[in-house]
């Protein structure tokens, strides 16, 4: 009789370990359209470049820099014809430095929140785990099975960096293709064309939908001119910046003023690409330089 109640429990144990075995095949099919788990297996850091095109034309020429590095290291560098903006991730700290020649209010340097290093460090996992093992990072996948995208079957799975970042990820069910990402704030990605790099292949352009608080529809593209995998890098360079020196104002020939870190509020970076959305500190008469659009 102990037996017989004990059965369900046991053929749910079985299914559920049959449904983690299949997801598991399905995560290699994905990573196999990507490039072979030999070559996967190595990847250190992925070095991204190329130009932004943003919602706003006043926005003007926009270049992008964008590295990834094992473990946890991420250093984003956006130009534009005013200046530029600096993102890092180095382990448990993050940053952001903008610049602006023409400004004497800068440069400023700020420190990202908890809820920013998280969502930091779960996409510099996506940009170089390739969907495989988001247990090591105490994280899961949730299979939320076959779905229709633009009337077609995809197979989505979620992945969980904690209880409120994620990536939902649409795949073409035969080949394993990506075919669209979500993030949890609601960002719509998804990628065109092909870069074979390091015996990998990345997508040669990225397109990021977000909605406006009033439902307006805002598109960036990201193109890359160039990707190189595992191309040396300091750890120096993710690191956080010194403090900017700065003259006292109308102090001729005194020493250089330090002016203080300060903390952005929370909320202030997107599920993709840390996204600053206005200058640490107190908010200046000029606006910011840009729209951070999402990478991957």
């Amino acid at each position: 009789m102990k037996f017989i109640r004990l059965l369900p429990v046991l053929l749910l144990v079985v299914a559920a370990a049959a449904r983690a075995d299949e997801v598991g095949a399905f995560i290699a099919k994905a990573r196999a359209a990507v490039g072979s788990e030999a070559v996967l297996a190595k990847v250190e850091s992925v070095h991204y470049t190329g130009t932004v095109e943003l919602p706003d034309a006043k926005a003007g020429k926009t270049r992008i820099d964008v590295l990834f590095q094992n473990p946890n290291r991420q250093r984003v560098t956006v130009t534009t014809d005013t200046g530029d903006q600096t993102t890092g991730l180095d382990e448990y700290s993050a940053w952001v430095r903008e610049q602006r020649p023409n400004d004497p209010k800068y440069p400023r340097l700020g420190l990202l929140g908890v809820q920013q290093v998280r969502r930091m460090r779960a996409n510099t996992w996506e940009n170089l785990a390739f969907y495989g093992g988001i247990e090591q990072v105490n994280g899961h996948v949730e299979d939320a099975g076959t779905v229709q995208l633009d009337g077609q079957p995809a197979r989505k799975l979620i992945f969980w960096h904690d209880s409120e970042v994620f990536f939902a990820r649409w795949f073409d069910p035969v080949t394993g293709q990506l075919l669209m990402t979500e993030t949890d704030d609601g960002n719509q990605i998804r990628e065109a064309g092909d870069i074979l790099a390091g015996g990998l292949r990345f997508p040669r352009q990225i397109i990021t939908v977000t909605k406006a608080k009033d439902g307006t529809l805002n598109k960036s593209t990201i193109t890359f001119d160039s990707i190189t995998v595992n191309e040396p890098a300091p750890a120096s360079l993710f690191a956080v910046p010194l403090p900017p020196l700065r003259s006292a104002p109308g102090a001729s020939g005194s020493s250089p003023s330090l002016p203080p870190l300060t903390m952005p509020p929370s909320g202030s970076t997107n599920g993709q690409i840390p996204n600053p959305t206005s200058p640490p500190g107190p908010t200046p008469a000029s606006p910011p330089l840009f729209q951070m659009p999402n990478l991957k």
